[in-house]
């Protein structure tokens, strides 16, 4: 997962807070903080900013996929 730092906790069913990247944590799901969301809509086709992209495994690009979750997961975690 792909998330902008400026992304906004909100409350699940039971009202309890819910923020991104400590459900990754939790999951064992790699993340990365990016500077602008911007940046996100940009490598997504967009023309508008987007909080988070989600990337799911694939046949197609299994071998990018690999290399970029190990990748991430090599990254310091933020403070």
């Amino acid at each position: 997962m792909i998330t902008y730092r400026g992304v906004r906790r909100r409350r699940d069913s039971g009202g309890h807070h819910v923020h991104l990247p400590a459900v990754c944590e939790d999951k064992s799901i790699p993340y990365v903080y990016v500077a602008s969301k911007d940046d996100i809509g940009g490598a997504l086709g967009r023309k508008k900013g987007c909080i988070m992209a989600l990337i799911q495994p694939h046949d197609d690009y299994s071998d990018a996929f690999q290399e970029c979750s190990e990748e991430i997961r090599r990254l310091p975690l933020p403070v």
